[in-house]
């Protein structure tokens, strides 16, 4: 049995976090912009074929800042999603020069 060093699992353990407050964050968006929105054309929170990948994250973007222009949340999950990828390069990393 293979036993990992502790900083490797705190890295892995601190970028799955940030990862999975990101994924909050834009759920906390999806539903800000929906309560404005009209029934019709409020946004999915999962997986719809009425908004394509990509164009669904650039719909919630646009209408969050034309409801809450002085808002941050959009930079917040930036900066997770960011925090998120750094941990876990660190991780994968330090994981590769254990195993060598």
């Amino acid at each position: 049995m293979i036993s990992f060093p502790i900083d490797v699992v705190v890295l892995f353990a601190l970028g799955t976090t940030s990862i999975i407050a990101s994924g909050l964050v834009l759920y906390m968006m999806i539903g800000e912009v929906n309560r404005k929105l009209p029934e019709d054309r409020q946004i999915p929170y999962f997986f719809s074929f009425s908004y394509p990948y990509f164009s669904k994250f650039t719909t919630i973007k646009r209408e969050y800042k034309r409801f809450y222009p002085t808002s941050h949340l959009h930079t917040v999950r930036i900066v997770l999603n960011v925090l998120g990828s750094i941990f876990m390069l660190a991780g994968a990393v330090r994981l590769s020069r254990f195993l060598r």
